[in-house]
């Protein structure tokens, strides 16, 4: 008889390419937060290699902080460059359309927040994952 092998990749590894559409993956909200330092963050792990060890251990994580005001391209870029392919962000969806509109129009309002920084520096090609 011969050893069993198994094939799928252990739950500590990121997929490399984008999975096919039903996909679920599971992920966090965010990655910043203090009370997780010495708890899921190894204690001395710098405070800017929050983001790469949450992406080591998780396929996909939320971005918090588009839900509380805009983001730089910048920001995107940079932690778009901090994950491994593959990949995903999900973006939180900003209260001005949530919660002030509360979906009101939705589709009429062109937030930038939405339009133009995180769609177009996480699409895939760009360097990042949405």
């Amino acid at each position: 008889m011969g050893r069993s092998r198994c094939n799928h990749a252990p739950a500590h590894r990121v997929p490399t390419r984008v999975s096919a559409p039903g996909t679920v993956r599971i992920g966090i909200s965010g990655w910043t937060y203090k009370g997780w330092r010495g708890v899921f963050y190894p204690k001395k792990l710098p405070h800017k290699r929050e983001l790469a060890f949450a992406a080591e251990t998780f396929p996909t994580l939320e971005i918090n902080s588009t839900f509380y005001s805009l983001q730089r391209p910048s920001s995107y870029a940079k932690w778009a460059a901090e994950t491994p392919s593959g990949f995903v962000f999900a973006i939180k969806g900003s209260r001005y359309i949530t919660h002030l509109h509360r979906l009101r129009h939705a589709m009429e309002i062109r937030h930038p927040s939405f339009v133009a920084s995180e769609f177009v520096t996480l699409l895939p090609g760009s360097g990042g994952n949405l």
